[in-house]
């Protein structure tokens, strides 16, 4: 028997003696497979928008615009994608119903807040910034900017309900949403209009982003409401607010609680 082979044999039989490795192995794999594929759909998907767009220009706005709602939405999820893992398990594992609906009241409260916030504050500042000399905006561009800024609270909802449905040890119904359904939209959106109106804007491809966006947010609305008792969306919330800001503070940079 070569050295593989004996490898092999010694990783098959430890997880036949260990389920908990196991099953943490299995994990791993769908999240990477998930992750991976959503790469892999993402690149297709410039590839796509590359040949498809009236105008060359619109796809580096989609990209730009896309990478703001990213960086913007990090701010808005207020360190909560983090500190959801933290909590949620425990809660989970000891049925604390009542401090698991507080703790996904205040959490949702407080990212449409800053996201609402976020949104309104650069719609505001956005077209007054042609004013600088070194700064200047089209009219596609600023249209574009616009729609992703308030796409943002959006996204930082489905970042953090990802966190909220691992926390159920559902890996695949966690990622699987956020990694696949955006890309696949966006090819199937931006396609369906190219075939329709023989015209591709970076408006048009925001405003698929926006659908798929929702999209994600339904699925995992049911993917939860699915996961968790019933007892959560009845009991009376309780909150716990000195231990979420000790927690929470240093991970969001933010009094969030």
């Amino acid at each position: 028997m070569n050295r593989v082979a004996r490898l092999s044999q010694q990783i098959k039989q430890s997880l036949e003696h260990n389920p908990l490795l196991s099953k943490l192995l299995g994990g791993a794999s769908v999240a990477l497979l998930t992750q991976v594929g959503g790469h892999v759909l993402k690149l297709l998907s410039f590839a796509c928008l590359a040949r498809w767009a009236t105008r060359k220009e619109d796809v580096g706005i989609y990209a730009s615009a896309w990478s703001l709602v990213l960086i913007l939405s990090t701010v808005s999820a207020l360190g909560l994608k983090t500190t959801t893992l933290r909590f949620m398990p425990e809660y989970l594992e000891h049925e604390k119903w009542s401090l698991l609906r507080g703790f996904l009241r205040r959490s949702y409260l407080y990212m449409a807040l800053v996201g609402f916030c976020l949104a309104v504050a650069g719609s505001l500042v956005l077209p007054k910034l042609n004013i600088i000399p070194q700064i200047e905006l089209s009219s596609r561009s600023l249209q574009a900017y616009l729609i992703c800024l308030w796409i943002v609270p959006l996204w930082s909802f489905c970042e953090v309900r990802s966190s909220i449905i691992r926390s159920t040890r559902h890996i695949f119904l966690a990622f699987g949403p956020l990694n696949l359904i955006q890309p696949i939209t966006l090819i199937a959106g931006c396609g369906i209009i190219v075939l329709v109106d023989h015209n591709l804007s970076a408006n048009q491809i925001m405003i698929v982003m926006a659908i798929s966006v929702l999209m994600i947010l339904i699925i995992q609305e049911i993917t939860i409401r699915s996961l968790l008792s019933s007892e959560v969306r009845t009991v009376e919330p309780e909150y716990d607010h000195f231990e979420w800001r000790k927690i929470g503070i240093p991970y969001s940079g933010f009094l969030c609680f």
